[in-house]
């Protein structure tokens, strides 16, 4: 019967600490993802983002910043868009692209949702 009185205060000690390894861990997620997302400093990739949407539409572009948030969901925020010139032209205050966290752990970019705030088109 010892044996049991013994045994309790070891099981609430093990139970007491769990919450504090689960609050750790995810202290430790946030902050890797905080790191990770400084290191890679995607606008730095900005003049070659503009150069592919020139080259793929035929229309001059521009971007005025990109910016990477992997949480709570991995998507790239792209702000002052411009696309075109003079009689047509799009333009947009930000752009946010949802990405598929499966095909950036294979280094591919699959976006699965697009938000856009501020669209301004011109046509002839």
């Amino acid at each position: 019967m010892s044996e049991d009185r013994n045994m309790k205060p070891a099981k609430r000690k093990k139970r007491r600490r769990w919450p504090w390894v689960v609050a750790a861990l995810l202290v430790a997620v946030v902050a890797a993802t905080k790191a990770v997302e400084y290191v890679l400093h995607v606008d730095r990739y900005r003049p070659k983002v503009v150069e592919r949407i020139g080259k793929a539409t035929g229309l001059p572009a521009s971007i005025d910043r990109l910016d990477l948030d992997l949480l709570p969901v991995p998507s790239l925020d792209v702000e002052g868009v411009s696309l075109g010139e003079a009689d047509f032209r799009a333009s947009a205050e930000q752009v946010e692209l949802h990405l598929r966290v499966a095909s950036l752990l294979r280094g591919a970019i699959e976006i699965t949702e697009v938000e856009v705030d501020g669209l301004e088109i011109t046509l002839p």
